[in-house]
């Protein structure tokens, strides 16, 4: 966790803020990198059973194996793409999906939903029609 901290502090300089900090009694340690601007998205790492990677409003949420050395790339690779603007946010009714295009143009998608029962209401073309929110880069 050191590490991915470090590394986000590096990319980002003085354009967000990073700290690190524990969740759950210091049993869980935990990145999160806010930025200073507003139209940019907020990033969060936790150390659960898995490196848990989130950004977005209610969608983005990866989870990784920190045991891999793929998945420890791919982490570096999220927090890249995440402070160089590289996400984008398309909204539905309590749920959203969010899209982060890495350096070498590959996407990767995670879709959130807001509360269990939301799962259960169908909303047909949301992913095409819903709002979309491009974020910002930090600098």
């Amino acid at each position: 966790m050191a590490e991915l901290a470090g590394y986000a502090r590096e990319l980002a300089g003085t354009f967000a803020v990073v700290e690190e900090s524990a969740l759950s009694g210091d049993r869980l340690p935990s990145i999160s990198v806010r930025p200073n601007r507003l139209d940019a998205v907020a990033i969060s790492i936790v150390a659960e059973q898995w490196l848990v990677f989130a950004a977005g409003t209610i969608g983005g949420r990866w989870e990784l194996d920190y045991n891999r050395a793929s998945d420890m790339q791919l982490a570096r690779d999220l927090i890249s793409s995440a402070i160089a603007g590289r996400v984008t946010e398309r909204f539905g009714a309590f749920r959203s999906l969010v899209t982060i295009t890495l350096a070498n143009g590959s996407r990767t998608t995670a879709v959130g939903y807001e509360g269990c029962v939301t799962v259960f209401l169908p909303q047909p073309g949301w992913q095409r029609w819903g709002r979309y929110r491009q974020y910002a880069p930090y600098r």
